[in-house]
């Protein structure tokens, strides 16, 4: 797997982001405000940093992650579970990413 190495704030940004994520796809249960950082801050991320690899689209799915849906994120990859809903500190994605 090649990991892409982030500089902080996008990093950070992800982070807060994945506070949302099993929330996403479900906007009822988001308030405007989340939606909207998670559309504004944390989607471009993942589309210019993980689609390519990790989603419904792509030519192989790498690691068995699927990151553009809610189940994807929830049911995480080859390697277990990615992120632990609203603990974003304990998630393996963003120590992957960040560390890389």
């Amino acid at each position: 797997m090649k990991i892409r190495r982030l500089p902080l704030l996008p990093v950070a940004s992800l982070a807060v982001g994945l506070c949302l994520v099993p929330f996403a796809g479900r906007g009822a249960d988001l308030k405007p405000e989340e939606s909207a950082f998670f559309e504004a801050k944390v989607r471009p991320l993942l589309v210019k940093h993980c689609y390519e690899c990790h989603s419904r689209d792509a030519e192989k799915i790498k690691g068995g992650l699927v990151l553009d849906t809610r189940e994807g994120w929830m049911a995480g990859g080859d390697s277990g579970e990615v992120i632990e809903p609203g603990k974003p500190e304990k998630s393996l994605l963003v120590e992957t990413i960040h560390h890389g």
